[in-house]
């Protein structure tokens, strides 16, 4: 087993759950269109073990019907194309061959075939979907310029394409490697965004194996979320401590035009690493515990911010919320690089529960209306 954070160590017992499957469809897993981990463990030997790591592979279904992003007209009256979407739980949906839900009907998840699909997915992921769009919501009701999707019912349509497009394919007799499996595993532009180069495409998924357990972890809750974030932490230069400069010059502008300055700062993705030192640092600590800059850290606690630094020192480290201290600056701008946590990079030992939620974040925030058409037809060409 690799060497793990304590916070993701799984409980005793189940440390080894590698399991060789045998072929055939019934031996093939149904992925979550979001993070295309598994919703469910398919087989049965081991789903009856009830293991704690995997509780969170609960799986749902969102279904919406009757209309499309190409007829904005029928519903201009609906902003954002907020239109109802169905959620359904365990008990009501189909999982072919693993699971038949007892008031399923007959959703049967994730058929490409079918015009507007039961869509399956973890109830995690459906959490942060609903996470994104309440943030983007806010952010357009404040005049900020939004991308979509920023609607359950938009973000179903991306996800109904990556399903359907396949099978409209295959319905008009156009060859495709991926016909067999867009019931299983839904296409996405970037593959998931696994390292593991095996996983994309394999209907089977390598259950426990050690290089796919950053997968499987669950994204939240994260023990001890705030002090992992703040042992990256660090004061800032010396000669920029006690420095109240920046701040006396955003008091020279009107209180209006620096918080509509400071909203338009959302999304901050991919900012430059550099500091700028324009805005005061604990500007930077208020964005990052209280504006809600990185939504995707939606949970950090503030009473941590009242304790001393955790990092070692002589003893006469100040409290995280002394004022013109601590980098904070610095710490935000590492935070919003989407591959912060990945190997290789500044915060790679921080816990795979929080690399797991930033790629799930990551593949939210990136998904677009049929951002799997040069995928795809890149694909078609290749063979």
């Amino acid at each position: 087993m690799m060497e793990l954070h304590p916070s993701d160590r799984p409980p005793d017992g189940e440390t080894d759950v590698v399991y060789s499957r045998c072929n055939g469809s019934e031996a093939e897993d149904t992925s979550c269109a979001v993070c295309g981990v598994p919703i469910i463990i398919t087989p049965g030997q081991l789903r009856t073990k009830k293991y704690k790591r995997y509780e969170w592979w609960d799986p749902c279904a969102i279904h919406a019907e009757g209309y499309h992003y190409e007829a904005p007209e029928r519903y201009s009256s609906l902003e954002a194309h907020d239109l109802p979407v169905e959620i359904y739980g365990f008990d009501d949906i189909e999982i072919e061959y693993v699971h038949r839900g007892r008031n399923s009907q007959k959703r049967l998840l994730n058929v490409g075939l079918e015009e507007y699909p039961y869509i399956g997915l973890h109830r995690k992921c459906l959490d942060m979907m609903q996470r994104l769009v309440s943030y983007r919501k806010a952010l357009a009701s404040q005049g900020v310029a939004v991308t979509d999707p920023r609607s359950l019912s938009q973000i179903y349509e991306v996800l109904e394409y990556r399903i359907t497009r396949p099978g409209i394919q295959r319905a008009q007799g156009v060859e495709s490697s991926l016909s067999s499996i867009t019931t299983r595993q839904v296409i996405e532009p970037h593959d998931y965004y696994f390292r593991v180069m095996d996983v994309p495409g394999n209907v089977q998924w390598p259950i426990g194996r050690p290089d796919v357990f950053e997968y499987e972890v669950d994204p939240f809750p994260i023990p001890g979320l705030t002090d992992q974030i703040l042992a990256y932490l660090e004061p800032l230069p010396e000669h920029r401590r006690g420095c109240d400069e920046p701040s006396t010059q955003l008091l020279k502008l009107p209180v209006e035009i620096v918080e509509e300055i400071y909203l338009h700062l959302h999304p901050f993705v991919d900012p430059g690493r550099a500091c700028t030192y324009y805005l005061p640092s604990d500007t930077w600590r208020d964005f990052l515990f209280y504006r809600q800059l990185l939504p995707w850290l939606w949970d950090l606690d503030v009473a941590v911010l009242r304790d001393r630094s955790l990092q070692p020192d002589d003893g006469s480290q100040p409290l995280y919320d002394a004022e013109n201290y601590w980098n904070w600056e610095q710490l935000v701008r590492m935070l919003a690089q989407t591959e912060i946590f990945e190997p290789g990079n500044d915060m790679s030992k921080a816990p795979l529960r929080l690399r797991n939620r930033r790629r799930i974040w990551r593949l939210l925030d990136e998904a677009r209306l049929r951002d799997v058409d040069d995928w795809l037809d890149n694909t078609q060409v290749e063979q």
